[in-house]
């Protein structure tokens, strides 16, 4: 009857361990899930202000901007929108630049520059 009681015990202590494993081990799995989809975001985030800084460098640089422009990154598709105002002044104009990077119809980044342009220089 003794050994009985022990293995009783024994098998006891054994299904609390089990549990224990089984339960860190989803723990854990949840965390990695979590911690790809930071990740995947994170990413998309860094390609889509990548994106827009190119456009407000070309716009800087004095390069036209297209309204809209397309690109297919690592899977990703992202629309690149501009919107382009100008004040004209008396010794130039003000052109405010603000660019938007939208991945499947979310937006993922807005950015804003401006540049003055001396009249001579003014379109």
């Amino acid at each position: 009857m003794r050994e009985s009681g022990r293995t009783k015990a024994m098998l006891c202590e054994l299904v609390i361990v089990a549990l224990f494993l089984a339960l860190s081990a989803m723990t854990l799995l949840r965390l990695f899930a979590a911690s790809n989809n930071i990740s995947r975001e994170s990413a998309a985030l860094t390609r889509a202000a990548i994106l827009a800084q190119d456009a407000l460098e070309r716009f800087t640089a004095g390069e036209t901007l297209p309204e809209r422009e397309e690109y297919a990154l690592d899977g990703e598709r992202y629309v690149v929108t501009c919107n382009i105002q100008t004040e004209v002044g008396d010794a130039g104009a003000l052109e405010t630049c603000t660019v938007t990077v939208s991945s499947d119809e979310k937006m993922v980044t807005e950015m804003q520059t401006a540049c003055y342009r001396p009249e001579r220089s003014a379109p």
